[in-house]
This record gives structure tokens, sequence and C-alpha cells, in this order.
């Protein structure tokens, strides 16, 4: 859950502030809904550096241990040094069938990024930059998650877009995967790659009580809406200002 060294990178390189956060505990809660974690290959003993009842400490090593389970694997590597995690990622999940998920900096230029690029099944850049406990501000680098699959067919990863809180907004037409960070990004999609636009609710008007698509909706009353023949003929709502709906 958290970033920290192994026991062979901390005898190389010594603690380095950046191994030693968590990760951002919404972000992790979101796609353990999605993958169901059993295992933290890179954590703390401390309650809030390791979110799985199975976790690996430096103490144990996790690069040295076998990531097998019965769910998924969720690492949060020390990021002074990413690549060996990636390549052990790689190994475990096409020797024990295994899903790993990994949450990197988005360092598009690093060897094993590239490495993951070419033999992951997905990579899932986030937009936005996260905010690792302790700290109160967001971290000064972007990042990414590397998916691992043992059906993965190698060559290029899967590439798409999330939000911070791992909300993604995936196209649900037939034979279509498509998947975005933003709802508009999905909408967009939606006119140019299929033809279909987004019909908005109908509302009922509080005049003529006729249901509209197109007309106006008062700023501060929820259940208050006006048609465009309604708002014409002056017949409008006085209290308080509407806008266009």
């Amino acid at each position: 859950m958290a970033l920290v060294l192994s026991v062979a990178a901390t005898k190389k390189r010594g603690p380095s502030a950046s191994d030693l956060q968590s990760t951002p505990l919404s972000l992790f809660n979101r796609l353990d809904e999605e993958f169901g974690f059993t295992l933290d290959v890179a954590a703390e003993d401390a309650a809030e550096l390791h979110r799985c009842a199975a976790y690996f400490t430096p103490r144990d090593d996790g690069l040295a241990q076998s990531w097998k389970t019965d769910g998924a694997v969720w690492c949060n590597p020390p990021y002074s040094d990413v690549q060996p995690w990636v390549r052990k990622a790689h190994e475990e999940s096409g020797q024990h069938g295994v899903t790993v998920v990994l949450l990197v900096m988005a360092s598009t230029g690093m060897k094993w990024f590239k490495y993951a690029i070419k033999h992951a099944a997905e990579v899932r850049l986030i937009v936005g930059n996260l905010t690792f406990g302790p700290n109160t501000h967001r971290a000064p680098f972007g990042s990414a998650l590397i998916i691992f699959r043992a059906q993965a067919t190698p060559g290029h990863a899967f590439v798409t877009y999330m939000n911070r809180d791992a909300k993604t907004h995936v196209c649900e037409q037939p034979g279509c995967d498509a998947k975005f960070a933003r709802e508009r990004q999905l909408s967009g999609h939606m006119r140019s790659a299929h033809k279909i636009r987004k019909r908005k609710q109908g509302l009922i008007c509080g005049t003529c009580t006729n249901t509209f698509h197109a007309g106006y909706v008062c700023g501060e009353c929820p259940d208050f809406a006006l048609c465009k023949e309604c708002a014409k003929t002056g017949d409008n709502h006085h209290v308080h200002p509407i806008r266009k709906y």
C-alpha cells in the first residue's frame, strides 16, 4: 500500500522520503471494488500503510516472494527503484495467472515504462496529480496504473485515461471498449464514433405542465422548470433567477 523500499534497494540506496508515502485511500478503495485485492506486495506494518490482510514489508522483501494469491495483487512500488517491481509483476502474472496492478509515476521516457507498454495488458494515465499521505498537497508528478493480466497479448498495452478518484466512463456500444476520464469526452465519442447524441431528461413545465427537453430551470428551486413557450409569454419564475436547460 505504501511506497516502500525493498531490502535490496535499501542496502543500495538507503531510505528515500518519497518511498515512505501512502497510497491515496479513495483511489485504492475504488480500484479494490474493481479488482478485489488480496495481497499488497510493497507495504508497511502501520495500518495506514497497508490495505490488504496479506502484505509484504521491507523485512519480507516482496521481490523475493511469490505473489500467488486468490484475488488481485496491489503494488505501489518504491519510486526510487521501479524497474524490478514492473518486471516482477510481469513474471508473476504469467507464472501464477494473477492480475497485478501497479501505481507508478507516469514517466513515459523511462525504460521500465516502455517495458510495461510492451508487456502489460493495460496502462491507465491518471488525469491530475495525486496527493500521497501524509502530504496535504498534490505530488509534482503525474501517475499511472500499470495492469498485468495472465491473458494479455504481448505487443502493446491498451492505454486509457482515468480521473484521480478512479472513475472511468466506458462506451457501452457493442464491440467498443473505449474509456474516458470525463463524461463529456464520452459524449463526444458517442457523437463522432456512433452518431448517438445523448438526449436530455424530460422536464415538466411548472406553468403549462407539458414535458420539454429544452427550456429553463430555477437555480435554487430543484423542482421548478419552465418551457420556452411559457418563458416567452412572460409567465416567468420571478422569485429566483433561471438558467437555460
